[in-house]
């Protein structure tokens, strides 16, 4: 039941991380600079879960090799957030969704390549799967040229976010330690990075927040697609293992295409409609591949 227990976990985290768009385009919209957002975002999140573990007793006492490691983690896990959020000012976000749900592919590759996972067929099918139901899902298929910044932006996301997956499965160091601290720390290192970033770039001259509309969208976003995301990501990638874990990750613009549904009066088309269907193939193909 053990494996069964990740892949809940993979799903929770990639439906609550879906959610990053509804709650960021609208900070984005009244003018936040990237930087700032991300800087509310896991600040916000590094303090809640700092509580979270003072009042569960657990320990924030890690190992000089840890910290190495937790620090390596935390370069690659802000440069995705922060790119990701910088591409949409480049390339529609559609496309971009589209390109940056192909890190399914590298985590497979680099599984296969350097630490001889062997690749089954129900694997490949589902990556294949789940990478042509984002595609659909997206709305990505316009033949339109794309902007060589944004491509590079959201290009880069692929491989520092399959880095981010593989790492904390297969990093010495971190083995043993704990999920939630793994988190706390590349929350808090991720949160030191954006500052040190708005210090050398604009002089600390970070976007207030303003509003209590933009507050309420802050406080969710740093709670559901962060918090929650990224504690249920840690566990599900150590129990379930990177390639299962990313290819579940599909969920995320699924759930982002029903929260613009719900929320926004998106209205889903029937090449959408199709993206479901192949997503829900593959998450169910992963989930019964562990049966004999």
């Amino acid at each position: 039941m053990r494996k069964y227990d990740g892949i809940v976990l993979a799903i929770v985290s990639s439906a609550t991380f879906g959610l990053i768009p509804s709650f960021s385009i609208p900070l984005l919209d009244e003018g936040m600079k990237p930087d700032s957002i991300c800087l509310y975002r896991f600040a916000i999140a590094t303090m809640a879960l700092a509580i979270y573990m003072k009042i569960r007793r657990i320990s924030f006492s890690i190992k000089r090799r840890e910290f190495a490691d937790l620090l390596l983690l935390s370069f690659f896990y802000a440069v995705t957030s922060l790119f990701l959020l910088r591409s949409y000012d480049y390339i529609p976000g559609g496309i971009a969704t589209t390109i940056h749900f192909s890190y399914p592919i590298a985590v497979t590759i680099a599984m296969t390549l350097f630490f001889r996972d062997k690749l089954r067929w129900h694997t490949a099918v589902a990556v294949l799967l789940s990478v042509a139901g984002v595609y659909m899902l997206s709305g990505a298929c316009g033949g339109k040229a794309i902007n060589h910044t944004g491509l590079f932006f959201v290009g880069t996301t692929v491989i520092t976010y399959a880095v981010y997956i593989v790492g904390v499965n297969k990093l010495p160091a971190l083995k043993k330690t704990n999920g939630t601290v793994i988190t706390f720390y590349v929350l808090a290192l991720s949160g030191a990075l954006f500052f040190i970033n708005l210090l050398v770039e604009d002089g600390l001259n970070f976007s207030p927040a303003g509003s209590s509309a933009n507050w309420i969208f802050i406080l969710l976003l740093a709670l559901l697609p962060t918090l929650v995301s990224d504690i249920a990501l840690v566990y599900a990638i150590k129990i379930a293992g990177p390639t299962i874990t990313s290819i579940l990750g599909c969920m995320e613009p699924l759930c982002a295409l029903l929260a613009g549904t719900l929320f926004f009066n998106e209205v889903i088309t029937k090449i959408q409609f199709t993206g479901i269907f192949l997503i829900i193939f593959a998450v169910n193909l992963v989930i019964l591949s562990g049966k004999k």
